[in-house]
């Protein structure tokens, strides 16, 4: 320890520094940029789950035919065109297969 405190105080680590230093800073950044990165990619995995809950919810509300696309949409958080939509696929899956 006593040889690293030496060195450090007789400045004889000053040209390792200099020359390591964007590499440093660059594995630095590297690290930054990957843990957003990771962070950015749960976030949106979790949305898209969130998505397709509420999805899967809509197709369900509408099987029951007791709400409008309008409280099906408000309730769930979704656009009514995306509550249209679902519904127009549920009608064509549920005539091609009769």
């Amino acid at each position: 320890m006593a040889a690293v405190d030496d060195a450090i105080n007789d400045r004889l680590l000053d040209d390792l520094f200099k020359e390591q230093k964007q590499g440093v800073l660059g594995k630095m950044f590297e690290e930054f940029d990957r843990e957003i990165y990771e962070k950015t990619i749960r976030n949106e995995g979790r949305e898209e789950g969130a998505q397709q809950k509420a999805i899967e919810a809509a197709k369900n509300l509408l099987r029951l035919n007791t709400l409008s696309f309008e409280q099906i949409a408000d309730s769930l958080g979704l656009p009514v065109e995306t509550v249209e939509e679902i519904a127009k696929n549920q009608t064509h899956v549920l005539s091609s297969s009769q």
